[in-house]
């Protein structure tokens, strides 16, 4: 035992009830483990491992709380994210913007239409698309590619995407590569999907934006012909026609909800939450909670707003039941920051430019890392992308706890700050709160 220590990235914390634990949550692997506080030697919980007893220091060893107390943990994370944005993976990743054109006029829609002057992606871009994704497939080893269908509003060009997919198809079997594709919509358009299309496409999974119930998600969300069309009764129809046809059908294909939360939509988004669960949607379906950011990414909500939102939504949440439902319930395993720094991952726009990162796409005039309709091949973002993984040994990020879940950051907003003021995540605002509700919970504790 005494060449071990607890992990720094262990959140800890006591929970006192009938019988006292100890809630350790481990941020690298996000195992959760409640410890009896009669599994200690003596009753000081922060004297971890010396006052474990022999059960309790195995199964916190065998799920890797305990380290080599010789290991500098920052140093060894550091280096493995670092190595994991430059090694090829085993897949490729291509968010495809077929159009920008969009039926709906969002009133946070984070899309700079103005930086583009091609609206729908050509006959030459897909032509050249498809010669850029063969030569990745031709060149390495990749086992599987995953497209996710973008906008604007996909489903505006369905012709297209049909149109590319068959071609792709084509491309995966020649290199023995597996295939499936995700769709980005409002919804409007979704009964274009039929259950034949969606097995054609191989979609695994569709993402729909919800901003509240009729009257507020009509408002945030306005047909763009007028204010007056009911947006909201048109997606939830057709949300229940799509889940239907995917049961009846026994698809993989599920169905995200996206919430996109603020202080003014919040009751109306729980509400929402609350009738797709008594319909039965998310026995087979999933939600997401997303905070409204604005165009370069930045969070609108103050922290202590964010937090306040975090806390009624999760203990909702965990009050139904719906923890499992939730994608985003404890943060994702992390080994960077975003697809930006992933070696193989690709949002491709409709005027043929390729780019890195997302915020990148339709708000810079630059900043490409390939021109599909010139061949140019650009370096510049991507390093700079992954320059923050070399950075962290510099920044006060180092030593924070919540290092595995945030490496640091947005790079972009990093990047446009030039490292000079603080840019974290979320999580480190609330996380513990949700800890510590999950761990009451568990123990049948009152939330």
């Amino acid at each position: 035992m005494n060449k071990f220590k607890l992990s720094k990235y262990v959140l800890r914390d006591l929970i006192v009830s009938d019988s006292d634990y100890i809630s350790l949550f481990n941020l690298i692997n996000k195992t959760h483990i409640l410890l009896p506080v009669e599994e200690l030697k003596n009753e000081n919980f922060t004297d971890i491992p010396n006052n474990l007893n022999k059960k309790a220091f195995n199964i916190l060893k065998n799920n890797d709380f305990l380290v080599l107390k010789s290991i500098d943990e920052s140093e060894a994370l550091i280096k493995n994210a670092i190595y994991t944005s430059k090694e090829e993976g085993n897949g490729i990743y291509f968010h495809i913007y077929l159009t920008l054109d969009c039926n709906m006029n969002c009133i946070y829609c984070f899309e700079n239409k103005e930086v583009i002057n091609v609206k729908t992606i050509s006959d030459e871009v897909e032509g050249k698309l498809l010669e850029f994704i063969e030569k990745k497939l031709k060149n390495n080893q990749f086992e599987f590619l995953e497209v996710i269908w973008f906008g604007g509003e996909p489903l505006l060009e369905i012709d297209k995407m049909l149109k590319l997919n068959t071609s792709l198809k084509k491309i995966v079997e020649k290199y023995a590569v597996n295939y499936s594709s995700q769709i980005s919509t409002n919804g409007y358009y979704l009964d274009k999907l039929t259950i034949d299309i969606i097995k054609n496409l191989k979609l695994t999974n569709m993402t729909i934006s919800i901003d509240g119930l009729k009257e507020v998600h009509n408002m945030r969300r306005p047909h763009k012909s007028s204010s007056e069309v009911d947006v909201y009764t048109r997606i939830i129809e057709n949300i229940f026609y799509m889940n239907s046809i995917l049961i009846e059908n026994k698809s993989d294909c599920n169905i995200t909800i996206n919430f996109i939360i603020d202080m003014n939509n919040y009751e109306s988004i729980l509400e929402v939450i609350k009738f797709l669960k008594n319909k039965d949607f998310f026995l087979k379906n999933k939600f997401i909670i997303s905070f409204e950011t604005t165009k370069d990414g930045k969070y609108v909500l103050k922290v202590e707003e964010i937090k306040y939102l975090a806390n009624i939504f999760y203990k909702y949440i965990l009050k139904f039941d719906l923890e499992n439902q939730m994608i985003n319930f404890f943060p994702s395993n992390l080994n960077v920051n975003c697809a930006g720094q992933l070696k193989n991952a690709f949002y491709v726009r409709t005027d043929g430019l390729i780019y890195k990162c997302i915020h990148d796409v339709t708000q810079i005039k630059n900043n490409q890392v390939f021109n599909l309709l010139t061949n140019e091949e650009f370096h510049f973002r991507s390093q700079e992308l992954n320059q923050q993984l070399e950075k962290i040994n510099d920044m006060v990020c180092k030593t924070c706890e919540i290092l595995p879940i945030c490496f640091g950051g947005c790079p972009a907003i990093n990047i446009k700050n030039k490292y000079t003021s603080s840019n974290c995540s979320i999580w480190k605002y609330y996380l513990t709160d949700i800890i510590s509700m999950k761990s009451k919970k568990m123990i049948g504790g009152i939330l």
